[in-house]
């Protein structure tokens, strides 16, 4: 019997972006500021933006953060997410999994 596919943790070569890189959203989610949906556009050039907007609540944004990453062995580090503490990473089909400490994971997929 064959073994069950496992998500696969990125990045898998040398620390590189490729498959990690684009522009990834959340469904709405709860937070201190009430339901909100979150861009992530991940840049191939070590370069990520974070973007949360209301949810159900048209314009006005409540969260952005940018910065630089980087990528180490399954683990984002930047200071736009986590006050700069390591954030899992990680692939599902066609999702992209961030896990933030013990909190909710955000599951995020390509407009």
């Amino acid at each position: 019997m064959a073994a069950a596919a496992r998500p696969a943790d990125f990045p898998s070569k040398e620390d590189s972006p490729g498959e990690i890189a684009g522009d990834w959203f959340s469904e709405a989610r709860e937070t201190a500021w009430g339901p909100m949906r979150f861009e992530f556009r991940i840049g191939d050039d070590g370069r990520i933006g974070v973007t949360g907007t209301p949810a159900g609540a048209p314009g006005g944004e409540a969260y952005r953060r940018d910065g630089p990453y980087r990528l180490e062995g399954g683990r984002l580090v930047t200071p736009a997410l986590n006050e700069g503490r390591p954030v899992r990473v990680r692939r599902q089909g066609d999702e992209l999994h961030l896990e933030i400490d013990d909190g909710p994971e955000f599951r995020l997929r390509r407009r």
